[in-house]
């Protein structure tokens, strides 16, 4: 959560997450035109199945710059006046864990999209560099 990533400042975040997929996950991740990351992960004790895609967005509201996340109560939350980060970022949290600890899963494309919270529009992934099965979004709008 501390790594900044205000709508249209997303880089870091995102180049560290494709570190993280590329790493722990196995994934072979590319940037589309517009910055978008897609991540491949390859089938683990599955075959058959078809590609599945899941979406989230990397991008957050302001003030998200400077986040100091600290845990009072149990509870994670902002020190300072900045929010928290958590949407989407608990979400990409979310579906890292569960692709990572999954004993089994199809062929599965991450997308991980900027400037989700100001400019999203059609257009927002590059149908030539992802799949167009099985879409799930944790926290989007899909456009029609």
């Amino acid at each position: 959560m501390k790594i900044d990533s205000e709508s249209g400042n997303e880089k870091t975040f995102l180049n560290y997450l494709a570190d993280l997929f590329r790493n722990y996950l196995g994934a072979v991740c590319v940037f589309d035109a517009f910055g978008n990351l897609i991540a491949r992960v390859t089938a683990k004790n599955c075959s058959g199945k078809p590609t599945i895609l899941f979406v989230c967005h990397g991008d957050t509201v302001k003030p998200g710059m400077g986040i100091e996340p600290v845990v009072v109560g149990g509870v994670i939350r902002s020190e300072g006046d900045t929010i928290l980060g958590a949407d989407d970022k608990a979400g990409i949290a979310e579906l890292y864990e569960a692709v990572f600890t999954a004993d089994h899963h199809p062929e599965l494309e991450i997308g991980i999209t900027r400037e989700e919270e100001t400019a999203i529009k059609e257009g927002w992934v590059d149908s030539e560099t992802t799949c167009n099965v099985g879409i799930i979004s944790l926290n989007h709008t899909i456009p029609a």
